[in-house]
């Protein structure tokens, strides 16, 4: 004992010198040098035991003093193998092929499912990049056709160029003038006067004045629809219908300065097109064609198909200007009757004499100087006269009348002029002997008759080398100039080879013209965009002609030539379906986005109106074609314009129909025209797809009602659950909603629209019948809330165990069999189970708590009825708790807390 108190005093002594020798910072380190260290260290190495010495006798002495045999315990350290504790303790043979290729399986099946996995995480990825990408790129294609509803002013910088009417390629900067009549002056740049305030208050009068107000919009917009509406009946009944000169009649009725100005670029489409002999809407002779011209319009430029299209254009437009070019002659005969001298009933060349008598009058007039005259009027003048108003035959019998007249220099043209009169072209042996003819004599270094000039260049179909001298006596206006342009543009003729480009004028040529001037004058400004519309018309750039009008005031009339050039085929549209822009060039083709006009346009009156905002809706499907990739792409876009145009202004009664109302909607009347050639094509492609994005945005009743329109009643019971679980849900979560999401959500609403259909029979059979008792179920939870937010706990019970979805009465086989179908409940249900439990059990909670307050302790017997339900509440609490573990649906830690809180509380 004296030994084990000495061991421990000994501790403790140890334990104290520690202790002090750690508080005292006062000592000073002790430093050795490496020999220092070196000798210490071999002086602790001599006092360890060597492996065959004699051990220290003190150990063990020591340890056999508290009862420790050291001697043992040292057998026992030695007997121990530390060089075999890591070595396996069976040798595996090499030769063990079975365990290896059980070992090379599990690592090849891991392989497997690694790469897989890795493989399936690829393709998640890419999967969901391309999906990002497609919805970005609807949605930027989306928001820059929002932004493209901005309207710039009418008078945008950049689009109304200074002097494009008139000084593309004209010779001179002004008209003569004096001129009576609708003619276009060539216009020399307007210089912008200083800004007063009398100049101010003037613009701003002068900007009232010309001003729609928004009534006479609507009224213009109406007129214009009801030939769109009539379009499209004329189609559904696969009849002709003249569109332009039905938009001409009411461009006639409106009453607008600008407005009326564009009667003539409707005339002047009109004969373009070809379109003639029309009243009412119906052709009186030969029809055009739906989308007659569109093969040709859209072929390769080099075809000979889109060539003779050119040519059929270009006479169309020189008849245009030729028909303007007589009226004017007329007004301009009228003005100076008493010059022109002319009689009752005049000829077409007593016309042309009178005009020119007029024209070159002594008083005011142009001068005749170096012109050939007979009779007091120039010779060729009267010769070009007839030729500008189209009277080809008419001109040929005055040349060869005044044969003798004409100087015999010249006389060579009246053979020229005769093969160029009956054949509308030189031959190309006939054109190179006039053309070493004008180049021979050089007529304008000549200062020959300006009338002879014109009229040999234009026989030859040459353009001007110089025209200055022609400036102010033959060519005196634009028209004048684009008349002579398309005169002699030429296509090859078929079979023929190519001529060389620099002596061939094409309708190209005079377009890169047209391009140029524009570039050139692009810093002024004009206000005359109606001449400027019809110029592009006249020379075939229908696609830059309706993007130009769109800028400007009139933008509506722009929307509507669109249509017409639609109709028959005469407008391109771009190839992709992501095109943004609404006019774009490519390859030196232009491109409208015809979609665009017409989704845009009919948004101005699409929420009051939107039966007539479909009818331009319709029009998209002008491009469609179930025979090409592009035709499907566009009937599928319409198709999309269309689910949009009902979906955005909640038409769906309207243009969709309802059975409630007991409605066909106006869409279904027209299938024919949008593609649907089949009850069942206009569900899927129409109906289908709306209801499933009703459905998706939340909008439920729209979506139950479209459901209702097809007969799927399965899927309205779907919707019908998600509606209920939806409601369960934000109630049990406390989620604030909107007026329309309440709306959206009544229960009342819900309870009544299933009970509708409860009520027929057949629509139960066909409706899953898992799917409708989930909907029995869901309504009886709603009105369990309903029933424990009134604090009406007892009946409250009573509903919640009517609903076989939580047992409480303890029975493990209905536990067990309540568990296993929440699985096969809908994910409406299904995700609100832990939810609804924890509202039981608070429901049962609360009840018991009301009991347990209301009754006094003496009164508590084992027959009380207070008592008997307190305890009917504290088993089925029990049993909520322990179905609650037993179910495979996911409940959370807290929910499951609060549960054995509630439950534990109870007790």
């Amino acid at each position: 004992m004296a030994t084990t108190a000495d061991l421990r005093q000994l501790l403790e002594r140890s334990r104290l010198l520690a202790n002090s020798i750690s508080h005292q910072t006062d000592l000073p380190s002790i430093e050795r040098n490496l020999e220092q260290i070196e000798a210490q260290s071999r002086r602790l190495a001599s006092r360890v035991t060597k492996p065959g010495e004699s051990p220290e006798r003190r150990a063990p002495y020591f340890l056999a003093g508290i009862g420790i045999d050291g001697e043992r315990l040292t057998e026992n350290v030695k007997g121990i193998k530390v060089l075999n504790a890591f070595e396996p303790r069976e040798i595996l043979a090499d030769t063990d092929i079975t365990s290896y290729l059980e070992h090379k399986y599990k690592q090849t099946v891991t392989s497997v499912i690694a790469d897989g996995r890795e493989q399936t995480m690829r393709d998640y990825q890419e999967n969901f990049e391309r999906a990002i990408r497609i919805d970005w790129e609807k949605m930027k294609r989306r928001v820059f056709e929002e932004l493209g509803q901005y309207k710039p002013s009418s008078r945008t910088s950049g689009m109304d160029t200074a002097g494009y009417m008139g000084t593309i390629g004209t010779p001179y900067p002004q008209r003569v003038s004096a001129t009576p009549g609708g003619m276009t002056p060539a216009r020399a740049p307007i210089e912008t006067p200083s800004r007063t305030p009398a100049t101010i208050a003037r613009d701003r009068q002068s900007v009232l004045q010309r001003s729609e107000s928004r009534l006479q919009m609507n009224q213009r917009m109406m007129l214009y629809y009801d030939v769109v509406r009539r379009l499209n009946e004329h189609r559904l009944q696969k009849r002709d219908f003249g569109i332009i000169h039905s938009f001409y009649e009411v461009a006639k009725k409106i009453g607008i300065e600008s407005k009326q100005r564009i009667l003539q670029g409707w005339r002047a489409l009109s004969m373009i097109v070809g379109e003639k002999n029309v009243l009412e809407g119906r052709f009186q002779g030969i029809p055009l064609k739906e989308r007659q011209f569109a093969k040709a319009y859209n072929a390769h430029p080099e075809s000979r198909h889109a060539a003779k299209l050119r040519e059929e254009h270009v006479a169309g437009a020189r008849h245009y200007l030729e028909l303007e070019y007589n009226e004017w002659c007329q007004q301009f005969i009228e003005h100076y009757r008493t010059e022109a001298q002319l009689g009752g009933v005049p000829s077409v060349v007593h016309t042309a004499r009178a005009f020119l008598r007029a024209y070159h009058r002594q008083n005011g007039g142009v001068s005749m100087t170096s012109m050939d005259t007979f009779e007091g009027i120039p010779l060729w003048g009267l010769i070009f006269n007839l030729t500008r108003r189209g009277e080809l035959v008419e001109a040929l019998n005055v040349a060869r009348s005044l044969e003798k007249c004409i100087n015999k220099n010249d006389l060579v043209f009246l053979k020229y002029f005769d093969e160029y009169v009956n054949h509308k072209r030189l031959s190309k042996n006939s054109r190179d002997q006039l053309m070493a003819e004008l180049k021979k004599r050089d007529l304008f270094k000549q200062m020959e008759d300006p009338y002879k000039i014109v009229m040999l260049y234009l026989v030859a179909q040459v353009n001007f080398g110089n025209a200055s001298s022609l400036s102010k006596s033959v060519i005196r206006t634009v028209e004048d100039y684009l008349w002579f342009k398309l005169a002699i543009v030429r296509e090859p003729p078929e079979g023929h080879s190519r001529e060389p480009s620099h002596e061939v004028y094409t309708i190209r040529d005079l377009q890169k013209e047209i391009a140029h001037d524009e570039v050139s004058d692009n810093g002024g400004v004009t206000k005359d965009f109606v001449n400027h519309f019809r110029l592009l018309l006249l020379s075939g750039q229908f696609e830059r002609a309706v993007f130009y009008l769109h800028q400007t005031e009139c933008d509506v009339e722009a929307v509507h030539f669109a249509i017409a050039l639609a109709y028959y085929g005469l407008l391109r549209v771009p190839e992709t379906q992501d095109a943004v822009s609404l006019f774009l060039e490519k390859d030196e083709q232009a491109y409208l986005n015809f979609n665009s006009l017409m989704y845009f346009y009919p948004q101005r009156f699409s929420q009051t109106n939107p039966r007539e905002a479909l009818q331009y809706t319709i029009l998209m499907y002008l491009y469609g074609d179930m025979e090409t990739e592009f035709g499907r792409q566009q009937i599928e876009i319409s198709h999309d314009y269309v689910r949009q145009l009902v979906y955005e202004n909640q038409a769906f009664s309207e243009l969709i129909g309802s059975t409630v109302l007991g409605t066909e909607g106006e869409i279904k009347r027209f299938t024919p025209l949008i593609f649907l050639r089949t009850e069942y094509d206009f569900k899927d492609k129409i109906i289908k797809p709306l209801a499933r994005q009703c459905e998706g945005d939340g909008r439920f009743k729209a979506a139950v009602s479209l459901f209702e329109l097809i007969q799927d009643y399965e899927m309205i019971i779907v919707i019908l659950n998600r509606m209920l679980g939806e409601y369960i849900y934000n109630k049990l979560h406390k989620i604030t909603l909107s007026k329309e999401d309440l709306e959206e959500l009544n229960p009342i609403d819900i309870k009544a629209i299933f009970e509708r259909y409860e009520a027929q029979t057949f629509i139960g059979q066909q409706a899953y019948p898992n799917r409708v008792q989930d909907c029995r179920n869901l309504i009886k939870i709603t009105d369990f809330m309903l029933l424990y937010e009134n604090k009406d706990h007892g009946k409250a019970m009573d509903l919640i165990e009517e609903v076989d979805i939580i047992p409480l009465d303890g029975d493990i086989n209905r536990v067990a069999r309540c568990a296993n179908q929440l699985l096969m409940y809908d994910d409406s249900l299904k995700r609100n189970i832990p939810d609804i439990m924890l509202m039981v059990m608070q429901n049962m909670h609360d009840y018991y708590v009301h009991l347990k307050t209301t009754v006094t302790s003496h009164t508590l017997y084992k027959n009380d009825d207070a008592y008997l339900k307190m305890e009917h509440l504290q088993r089925k609490a029990r049993n909520l708790v322990h179905f609650a573990g037993y179910v495979n649906v996911k409940v959370p830690p807290n929910v499951y807390s609060q549960l054995n809180t509630l439950e534990v509380s109870m007790r």
